[in-house]
């Protein structure tokens, strides 16, 4: 289901300045009611919209309302369905507008290494790993390109119940935790910010803000691991391929020197990136469209 793909063209229909986040959430409403019946029935967990949407900020769980999008904004938008018995969730962070200043081109650059840090976790998601070794590929990036990893919330399995174990948080130790095992399905969804990584939850109840201020970004999949190799991820967007940077061997190999990885963990982290990419391929997606670095104006 390409919701993710769903949601960024929604938004680059809105030009900045008139789109109003609870537009979007009745418009969401719209496609989950005639499109999509089999989405799960709200509310989800209690939360009381369609689909999360936190600004700048904001870190997780913002519950859409009149707030007006500007140029440089920072959108975390996350949605969940449930497909035949089963839930999936993603997350995706656009930045809105068309304008490079000096705010969204930092903005841009936190969303891109959060993304990559989504990757690098799902590079070292390989059956008899541990969940450690997760956590490790994320933090490892997040503190080499400056950014802390916001620690009070994690992934987690998911399945026939939304909230399955094990958990996966987003900092660890090579070779701790539980043992993958091939056929678990997990969600992968590091939040970093520019600042702490200390949070809050807002009046509403539900809305996580840093307590800083510092902007946040996340990026989110639902994997599978399979009995040999990398993950198969069930939220692949349409078109999507690796971030940039990790798209490139070469520059690989410099990301996983500044992380620290060991030679080890290096080469399992390529090893899936590899094998990732020739899927990719094999799927027919040759020359990939990625839209991470899509605004949503144009």
């Amino acid at each position: 289901l390409d919701y993710g793909g769903f949601l960024g063209g929604l938004l680059k229909q809105w030009p900045h300045g008139l789109a109003i986040c609870a537009a979007f959430d009745r418009a969401v409403g719209v496609f989950r009611r005639e499109l999509l019946p089999a989405l799960p029935p709200l509310p989800l967990c209690g939360f009381p919209a369609h689909f999360c949407a936190s600004i700048n900020n904001g870190v997780c769980h913002g519950i859409p309302g009149e707030h007006i999008l500007q140029v440089g904004d920072l959108l975390k938008m996350d949605v969940a369905v449930e497909k035949e018995g089963f839930f999936g969730d993603t997350c995706a962070t656009l930045l809105v507008g068309d304008l490079v200043t000096a705010v969204s081109s930092t903005a841009e650059r936190l969303s891109e290494v959060t993304r990559e840090a989504l990757f690098l976790g799902v590079f070292a998601a390989v059956a008899g790993h541990t969940i450690g070794d997760i956590g490790h590929a994320v933090q490892s990036h997040a503190d080499a390109e400056g950014f802390a990893v916001i620690t009070a919330f994690h992934g987690h399995g998911i399945g026939r119940h939304f909230h399955e174990s094990p958990l996966v948080p987003h900092r660890g130790q090579l070779g701790h935790g539980p043992k993958l095992f091939a056929g678990e399905v997990l969600t992968i969804e590091p939040m970093l910010t520019e600042g702490r990584d200390a949070t809050t939850v807002s009046d509403d109840g539900w809305s996580v803000i840093t307590r800083d201020g510092a902007w946040a970004a996340q990026w989110e999949h639902t994997v599978a691991i399979q009995p040999n190799g990398p993950v198969e991820i069930l939220t692949l967007r349409h078109g999507e391929r690796l971030p940039k940077r990790l798209a490139d061997a070469s520059i690989r190999k410099l990301i996983f020197q500044a992380a620290g990885y060991s030679e080890d963990f290096a080469f399992l982290l390529e090893a899936s990136a590899l094998e990732l990419v020739g899927r990719l391929e094999q799927a027919g997606s040759d020359v990939p469209v990625d839209r991470s670095e899509e605004h949503t104006s144009e």
